[in-house]
């Protein structure tokens, strides 16, 4: 599938959250891909809706198919959704004065669902699963255009650009 295709080598299975992003975020540079969150849920959340699917069953006089299994609260999330940067909702902000030829929202259907599993082992695991494809270009001036790519880290640069800047300096 075309999903599989644009993650080709990307693990399906992480200890954390952070090994995750951090190799998450090192493959989105490396590909050219840009990923946001969409939605997320956290373990209480979860572990809440779980108790209530539970109580529901036992007023209804059903058996569950399995016992319950709630979720270590040191994962802190139980899932997030990532979706491509070009595929959030996009509303226009100007009044049509402007053509854009670049616009981001392209309804691009990439996405990445990472959520805290059990193991058959009873050992917790977040396993990761993509779906769509994208509809736009993967290149490195495409990546170079996204604002977050363009911040400045160095703390000395943005130390200068300060003093710049409080000196009248505008370009």
């Amino acid at each position: 599938t075309p999903a599989l295709s644009l993650f080709k080598n990307f693990p399906t299975t992480f200890g954390n959250w952070q090994d995750f992003h951090e190799v998450f975020q090192a493959y989105q540079m490396k590909t050219y891909q840009h990923f946001s969150k969409r939605t997320s849920t956290s373990v209480t959340v979860r572990n809440n809706q779980i108790k209530r699917a539970a109580l529901r069953l036992k007023r209804q006089g059903k058996k569950q198919r399995k016992k319950e299994q709630f979720l270590p609260e040191e994962w802190g999330q139980y899932s997030k959704t990532l979706v491509c940067t070009h595929g959030q909702p996009y509303h226009s902000r100007g009044k049509g004065r402007w053509k854009h030829g670049k616009v981001r929202g392209t309804e691009c259907s990439a996405r990445v669902n990472a959520r805290v599993k059990a193991t058959l082992d009873d050992s917790w695991v977040l396993r990761v699963k993509v779906s769509g494809s994208h509809n736009h270009d993967l290149n490195e001036h495409v990546w170079e255009e996204y604002s977050g790519n363009r911040t400045v880290t160095d703390a000395g640069l943005q130390q200068d650009v300060e003093v710049l800047r409080k000196a009248g300096a505008t370009a």
